[in-house]
């Protein structure tokens, strides 16, 4: 009967018109693969991984404001004022229109639907219009392998997102719809004003397919016909793109600029390096992406071979690849270039090969434990890609939010001297009130000078006193990290600290605003240290009062405040108010739901007042952000204060290092006591002997206490 029934969908799914043949079920599992990654993105927040994204928002906030595209560091109070070309102005207003109107759940909707449309594409050039006897798993793995190496590139909405895009829309047209290259121009123009400075990748798919088109008219010796017309008067006038934008020829130089000096501060305008391609790392069956494009790169390697073996390499392809190796060695950041550049060979391999020339190299053991393998691996991935998410859809991690709070609060207006590795976050928060030192718009808008100089006068002194008797700044801001530039601005009395978030602290100049500073100097604590050791200094602190007031006054400033959360939580906890701390604690975790830190928190006041299954439940979801002993040990704790010994001593046995000093007797007592109860007397005399050699002989109560164990174990004081 089961058989009978399934003859008979199969049957009626023939006949619907989507035959099950390999194709179309490969096809339907990279379709149901990229639908698990969407289901993922659209839940991924914005985040603050670069802060270039708020400098786009800002810039399109001024050309709404002004009318007009910004043509020199207008944010900036840096003399005299950098002079650019802004060649991603129309990817600034569109993403500042969006945010306008959707805030950020606009900008994630925006990135997911860019992200679609590429793996769209991709996905036709790989399954469109093959043949029956493809390689089918072999073009679903590489297409899975294109999603993953994609989609990290894009947690971050920055012009480049577009620029991807465009390519694969100029191939697609070009190999699967030439009957449409009247579009060309259209997307030419569009890519040019999004982001300008990659208009030599148009020349370069133009000549490819230009040179292709002459040379085959020549090799035929036959005229110039109206189908070849149809593209290259298209590819012309494509070229030409680079010219219709408001900067005209302006633009043309932008792309020459050296970057050599920015490749030491910038990570993706690093060169690229051979020697890399052949080192993999897996963890948890789940490739690192530096292995990821290693495996891509070798694969088109071994299917460019293959294709120039079996004579089917096409003019454009070879010059497409050529180009795109050039790129490749001009920095990291081409390896997505050279990837898309590449796709057309990849598609014209699947063409070369077939499944029979396959199973020629792989035995059919093989062949299965590679189809479960890759099949599996990229949910693996994915899960990992998208584990430990922030807040949606915003999130406020490594971004000095509070800063901009604070300063838009006290409305002075002035300048910042800031660091550049944040200015694209300042300068959105604080123009036009004030004005920043700079942003990460290096070298195009800053020279490398400005940078080398801005970056060192937070890390010698010298440079401080400099840029201070140059530009007189009203406020400074800077890392929370570091504590050397705290050590240096001790000599300078007139700044003080004002305020601080989790990112950063924030000076004041009281000589120019003595009402601010006597209103907000924190006096009672330094944030700095507070950072680093927050819970160990406050349960030492005798006389905490002061510093709580200090704290209440920046938590109604900045209720988002992660680390004075975290004061606040134990301040309120030692004097017995829990419900109250589980408040502060509760802000932690709605802020930062991919910490472990409120968590751990919770757990430790829900244990404190008893609530115990609510506190096993709180450490195991700060185990999923960070898997520690000392969260396992806190576990074991609550289940023996619940008398659960098999759990307590399960779980504190896998937790402690009895030959680390960091184990106590005091840890032990309780694990060996666990042991007892549920008769693992062999364990617990064995632990017994080595834990009573480290008590004290002060600690009389913890003597008394091994003494009562020794009883049960039938042991006396080991000599």
């Amino acid at each position: 009967m089961n058989k009978l029934f399934f003859q008979r969908m199969r049957d009626k799914i023939q006949n619907s018109g989507f035959p099950i043949t390999s194709r179309n079920i490969y096809a339907s599992y990279a379709a149901f693969f990229f639908i698990f990654v969407l289901y993922y993105l659209l839940q991924w927040p914005i985040t603050g991984a670069d802060t270039d994204l708020w400098y786009h928002l800002n810039s399109g906030r001024y050309i709404f404001a002004n009318g007009s595209i910004p043509k020199d560091s207008y944010f900036s109070f840096i003399r005299p004022p950098r002079e650019w070309v802004d060649y991603y102005w129309f990817f600034q207003v569109v993403v500042y229109k969006i945010y306008h109107l959707f805030n950020y759940y606009g900008l994630v909707i925006l990135r997911a639907i860019v992200f679609s449309v590429l793996v769209l594409l991709i996905f036709l050039f790989f399954f469109c219009r093959q043949g029956i006897e493809r390689p089918y798993l072999l073009m679903v793995a590489i297409f899975c392998l294109y999603i993953l190496f994609f989609v990290p590139r894009y947690h971050l909405i920055r012009p480049h997102i577009f620029t991807y895009l465009f390519i694969v829309m100029f191939l697609y047209i070009l190999e699967l719809h030439p009957g449409k290259c009247f579009l060309l121009p259209v997307i030419a123009v569009f890519w040019m004003n999004f982001h300008g400075i990659t208009y030599p990748l148009v020349l370069l798919m133009t000549m490819a397919y230009l040179i292709e088109t002459v040379y085959t008219i020549k090799r035929q010796k036959r005229k110039i016909q109206k189908s070849d017309l149809n593209i290259i008067i298209p590819l012309v006038f494509s070229m030409g793109a680079v010219y219709v934008t408001p900067h005209g020829s302006e633009l043309t130089w932008i792309p020459f600029v050296p970057t050599g000096f920015a490749s030491l501060y910038i990570q993706e305008l690093q060169p690229f390096a051979f020697s890399e391609l052949f080192s993999f790392t897996v963890t948890k069956f789940c490739p690192s992406f530096p292995t990821i494009f290693n495996i891509l790169f070798i694969l088109t390697a071994v299917l460019f071979i293959i294709v120039v073996s079996t004579k089917s390499l096409r003019m454009s392809h070879l010059i497409l690849i050529i180009g795109g190796t050039v790129l490749l060695l001009k920095g990291n950041r081409f390896k997505y270039e050279f990837m898309l550049l590449a796709v057309p060979v990849i598609r014209g391999s699947f063409t070369a090969l077939s499944t029979e020339y396959l199973k020629k190299f792989l035995p059919r053991p093989v062949s299965i434990v590679l189809i479960g393998l890759i099949l599996l691996i990229p949910f693996i991935c994915v899960k990992e890609i998208f584990s430990n998410g922030s807040r949606f859809p915003f999130s406020l991690r490594n971004l000095p939010h509070g800063v901009g709070v604070f300063l838009n609060k006290i409305n002075t207006g002035g300048t910042v001297l800031n660091h550049p590795d944040r200015g694209g976050y300042h300068q959105w928060m604080l123009y036009p009130r004030y004005k920043i030192m700079m942003d990460m718009e290096v070298p195009f808008l800053f020279t490398n000078e400005d940078f080398y100089i801005v970056n060192n006068a937070f890390k010698n002194r010298l440079f401080l006193q400099k840029l201070i008797d140059q530009y007189d700044p009203s406020f400074i801001t800077v890392s929370i990290k570091n504590t050397f530039f705290r050590d240096v601005m001790t000599s300078y009395n007139r700044y003080r600290i004002v305020f601080f978030d989790d990112c950063e602290v924030l000076y004041a100049d009281q000589d120019r605003y003595p009402a601010i500073v006597a209103a907000y100097a924190i006096k009672s604590f330094d944030p700095f240290s507070l950072a680093q050791t927050s819970i160990a200094s406050i349960k030492t602190l005798k006389d905490y009062l002061p510093m709580m007031k200090e704290l209440l006054k920046i938590a109604d400033i900045y209720p988002d405040n992660g680390i004075v959360n975290n004061c606040l939580s134990v301040l309120y906890t030692r004097e017995g108010k829990n419900e109250t701390a589980i408040g502060y604690v509760d802000n932690i975790i709605m802020n930062y739901p991919e910490s472990a830190t409120g968590y751990i928190l919770k757990g430790d006041i829900l244990q404190e007042i008893g609530q115990f299954d609510s506190a096993v439940k709180n450490y195991k979801m700060a185990l999923k952000r960070w898997d520690v002993a000392e969260i396992y040990r806190k576990i074991g704790m609550v289940y023996y204060k619940q008398k659960r010994f098999g759990n307590a001593y399960n779980t504190l046995v896998g937790a402690m290092d009895v030959y680390s000093v960091e184990t106590t007797y005091k840890d032990l007592y309780y694990l060996i006591d666990s042991a007892i109860k549920i008769d693992k007397k062999g364990e617990a005399e064995i632990l017994f002997r080595y834990a009573y050699q480290s008590i004290p002989l002060s600690e009389e109560e913890w003597l008394k206490r091994y003494k009562e164990l020794g009883d049960i174990l039938g042991q006396g004081a080991p000599k």
